[in-house]
């Protein structure tokens, strides 16, 4: 599956559908603070310390998806860097197509 084009509503829906609901809950939890990360929401700052502050609850999330919390957050990290760079590529575009 492609990192940049992840389908969410298949993940929660077929992949993981066998899984808890304290497993769904939590990974509801963990795909929601990325998205926090991504919009830089206002509670972009406690979604930051789930994300990347050891807790067992991501690492609970890793363990039942099959990543190590080290992988995965590296994943994230890279995602919100890419999505950083395309926010600046399209704001010098309209801010080019403006002048």
């Amino acid at each position: 599956m492609d990192d940049a084009n992840v389908d969410l509503d298949y993940l929660l829906d077929r992949e993981f559908s066998d899984k808890n609901g304290v497993f769904r809950l939590w990974l509801a939890v963990l795909i929601s603070a990325f998205f926090a990360l991504q919009d830089g929401r206002d509670y972009a700052k406690g979604a930051r310390d789930f994300l990347f502050n050891d807790n067992g609850f991501f690492t609970y999330v890793c363990d039942n998806m099959g990543y190590e919390p080290a992988g995965l957050r590296e994943r994230i990290r890279k995602a919100l860097e890419r999505n950083r760079c395309e926010q600046q590529n399209v704001r010098s575009v309209d801010k080019n197509f403006m002048a």
